[in-house]
């Protein structure tokens, strides 16, 4: 669930996205340690939540690519792509950079 969703005060709007950024910081964190130690899986619930709450933070996307590929779920993370070139289109007219397309071409290899 969201963050202090029972109010519409301005004050905890503010909060709200102050505790999104560090929610999406901590899940970055705990992604890039789950990959070093070879433990994708550990925290594949966790980045599915965290990108379905930021669904145009395409750092987050990658790194859930990533993760869902390690794991072997080489279909989950092309379908996790597929979304975020469609929301980065739709929402705001861009296409995933670089990065995120090499990911895919080295995915789609192998």
């Amino acid at each position: 669930a969201d963050f202090l969703t029972d109010s519409s005060k301005d004050w905890a709007g503010t909060i709200r996205r102050e505790l999104l950024k560090k929610y999406t910081l901590c899940c970055l964190a705990a992604s890039k340690h789950a990959l070093d130690l070879g433990t994708p899986e550990a925290v594949l619930d966790v980045m599915e939540l965290a990108a379905q709450r930021d669904e145009l933070n395409e750092e987050l996307a990658r790194l859930l690519i990533s993760l869902q590929w390690r794991a072997g779920k080489r279909a989950t993370a092309l379908e996790t792509y597929a979304h975020l070139r469609t929301v980065l289109h739709d929402e705001i007219g861009i296409t995933p950079d670089a990065e995120t397309e090499q990911l895919i071409r080295l995915i789609k290899e192998k």
